[in-house]
């Protein structure tokens, strides 16, 4: 059953999808219709993203989010974090520079 989902669009959940994956599906005045299937998502483990994406992501998501701290340090010790003595010793690198103590 569609969901409302705005005018003249409708959402369909469909449990036979794993979450990974997406179907869009336009369905046209005079009934032509055009879909789209992805069956793994870029980002999933099906199509996991290069070490470069997923840097690059981080310093998106920390910019659109106002994160307030300096993504790229942050990136460092994740990808040195199989070496480092300290893993918790990373979190710091994640609080806004101001709620450090």
């Amino acid at each position: 059953m569609p969901l409302p989902a705005g005018d003249g669009l409708a959402f369909r959940h469909d449990t036979s999808y794993g979450v990974e994956s997406a179907t869009v599906a336009l369905h046209m005045r005079g009934a032509s219709k055009r879909s789209r299937h992805i069956a793994a998502a870029r980002g999933s483990l099906g199509r996991p993203l290069r070490d470069e994406d997923l840097a690059q992501k981080l310093v998106t998501l920390a910019a659109w989010g106002s994160a307030g701290c300096a993504p790229q340090p942050l990136i460092n010790a994740l990808w040195a974090i199989e070496i480092a003595g300290d893993a918790g010793a990373i979190m710091p690198l994640a609080i806004r520079p101001m709620q450090q103590q």
